[in-house]
């Protein structure tokens, strides 16, 4: 069942006698939607069979496979995900929507709130009665969108093809708007949003870009991810992201869960294996600069967690060429700086080559993770910039509770880096 082409999937039976597809990494992160037309899913053997997706792909590919075997005849889904499961039964912050475009069009727009991640079981609860609907709708043209996990874009696309889905699209700020499946036979792949799908997903008018920068290891992932959960808290009312950028290892969802339940020593295991297979390729440079800049369409405040360079050269590379582009898409930047003044003088030494030095505005001394979870930030230069100290940087710690922990004073840097959102011209 594999096909020619780039190989970003496996096919093989299992021992149930069902067919399972696992989908493979890219050598640049991100596989292009082209490969769905390069090296397409094979429809054979699937019909009246049971089908089980898993693997490092992304949601559209998820969406696609699991559109393709419905339409072929699939018996039954299944995806078997990374991680641990998540727990919470708290659906507040969470929303499954079923938005009409006119003309049996329809978009389904899910968001799953930050951790505490969800529990199978609440997930269910929550898109359950939309898909219900879907059915009794019989849709012509449906779109995904919103930041849900793998399982619940292919649950939404295998759920759309059941109801008489004729064209399936996905859209998402990492990729824009893809056609993943069509009855007709259609080529898929990169699409320009029609106006019936601009209406319902509207760019907002203003867009603030934040960067977390540091050198590695000084806790800047964790941070970005608590700055975010606190945000999404307090921002109720404005679309937010948290974008990785770190091509060669990004803090992934499974890691965090795998991290948090405990299973430190095999989530660091998978995660160096990734790393070891993947180096950065001016490919993997221009997308995530692509993903940056194209985020703006999507969201009000976004979050982007920047590489830490490269400390092993001599000198040190804190932004490698190339990736200087990254940081150039940000409007305000957050320095985690691990050995106090030095560091930050390092930084701001790299990002005055790229005329980006001044786009500092809170600068903390990173200090023990270990330690218990603090953070002050109670200082400001004649500049403007404010500074502080900040410790318990730990991964094993829950998100949330370190949103909570450094409550009072991630207020006071969202203070500092601009209550309001600014509109700035993108760079090229």
């Amino acid at each position: 069942m594999d096909s020619a082409g780039p190989r970003w999937f496996i096919v093989r039976e299992n021992s149930e006698g069902g067919v399972e597809v696992e989908f493979l990494s890219s050598p640049h992160v991100y596989w292009p939607a082209t490969i769905m037309q390069e090296a397409p899913v094979s429809r054979l053997a699937m019909s009246g069979r049971s089908i089980c997706l898993c693997g490092k792909g992304a949601t559209w590919m998820y969406a696609h496979v699991a559109a393709t075997a419905r339409f072929a005849g699939a018996r039954s889904l299944q995806v078997r995900l990374a991680g641990a499961a998540g727990t919470s039964e708290d659906l507040e912050g969470s929303f499954c929507r079923l938005v009409p475009g006119g003309d049996d069009r329809w978009l389904i727009n899910v968001h799953l709130r930050p951790q505490p991640f969800l529990s199978p079981g609440a997930i269910e609860r929550l898109i359950a009665p939309v898909l219900e609907e879907l059915v009794r709708l019989c849709p012509r043209v449906v779109c995904l969108t919103g930041k849900a996990t793998v399982d619940v874009y292919a649950r939404c696309a295998w759920q759309a093809v059941t109801a008489g889905c004729q064209q399936l699209y996905c859209l998402t700020p990492t990729n824009g708007l893809l056609l993943v499946f069509s009855a007709s036979g259609e080529e898929l792949g990169d699409r320009i949003p029609p106006d019936w799908l601009r209406a319902l997903v509207p760019p907002p008018e203003k867009t603030l870009i934040i960067g977390i920068i540091g050198d590695p290891n000084s806790g800047k992932s964790v941070f970005a991810h608590a700055f975010y959960a606190y945000l999404v808290h307090r921002l109720k009312d404005q679309r937010l992201w948290l974008l990785d950028c770190d091509g060669q290892a990004p803090t992934a969802p499974w890691y965090l869960s795998l991290v948090q339940s405990g299973l430190v020593e095999q989530a660091q295991a998978m995660r160096e294996q990734i790393k070891r297979g993947r180096g950065w390729t001016p490919q993997m440079q221009e997308h995530i600069a692509q993903v940056v800049k194209r985020a703006r369409d999507f969201f009000e405040v976004i979050i982007t967690d920047l590489p830490g360079g490269d400390l092993s050269t001599d000198p040190p590379q804190r932004v490698p060429a190339g990736r200087e582009r990254f940081f150039a898409q940000t409007d305000v930047l957050v320095l985690l700086a691990r050995d106090g003044l030095r560091t930050e003088a390092a930084w701001r030494q790299a990002l005055a080559a790229h005329g980006l030095a001044q786009r500092i505005r809170v600068v903390l001394f990173s200090q023990d993770p270990d330690a218990e979870p603090k953070l002050v930030a109670d200082a400001t230069d004649q500049t403007g910039v404010c500074y502080g100290r900040i410790q318990g940087l730990n991964r094993s710690r829950p998100t949330w509770q370190l949103a909570e922990m450094y409550g009072e004073a991630f207020e006071r840097i969202w203070n500092a880096l601009g209550v309001s959102v600014v509109v700035r011209s993108d760079p090229a």
